[in-house]
């Protein structure tokens, strides 16, 4: 059976691999865009890179998150309280 920290660090692992993986894509989408090396804007692949990042990290921390059921939870209170 895997102990926590080691479930926590595969996916931490798997968090940064899909972050990098996103970041390249953008990268090269974005230096697709120029017609020449000399043409390519490096502050706007590193911001756009950087973006795509942090947006892969987000989506995939909401999609691998356990939804919180909606229960109704009884409550019950003593005489007085409320």
């Amino acid at each position: 059976m895997n102990r926590p920290s080691a479930i926590i660090m595969r996916a931490i692992k798997t968090l940064i691999q899909s972050a990098i993986g996103a970041a390249a894509s953008a990268a090269l989408a974005t230096i697709g865009t120029s017609a020449t090396m000399g043409e390519v804007q490096w502050g706007v692949v590193a911001s756009t890179a950087g973006l795509a990042a942090i947006v892969s990290l987000l989506m995939n921390v909401k999609a691998n998150l356990p939804e919180l059921e909606n229960e109704a939870v009884d409550v019950e209170f003593k005489d007085g309280e409320e």
